[in-house]
């Protein structure tokens, strides 16, 4: 529900959100609540739905590739700053 609020998504918008992050939690040890939160990072540090979307499997691999180091947080922020840096 955070993420309908902080993205204005409508109903349709929201099905495009949850499906992302259920397609990315199923590449990962992570549920789908993560990749919600993941996305949810994202969204907020980048300002765009889309690129929230396109960039969620990345940031899970990057999680992943933290070997549990890192969380889906901490890979959102990383990967929004490079966003934000390069004006993706």
């Amino acid at each position: 529900m955070r993420l309908q609020t902080v993205t204005g998504a409508n109903a349709q918008e929201m099905a495009r959100l949850k499906e992302a992050a259920e397609a990315a939690a199923a590449k990962a040890p992570y549920g789908p609540k993560e990749a919600a939160e993941a996305m949810l990072t994202l969204r907020l540090a980048t300002g765009s739905t889309t690129a929230a979307i396109e960039t969620l499997d990345q940031t899970m691999a990057l999680a992943m590739a933290g070997l549990g180091k890192l969380t889906t947080e901490q890979a959102a922020k990383g990967v929004g700053a490079l966003i934000r840096a390069w004006h993706m």
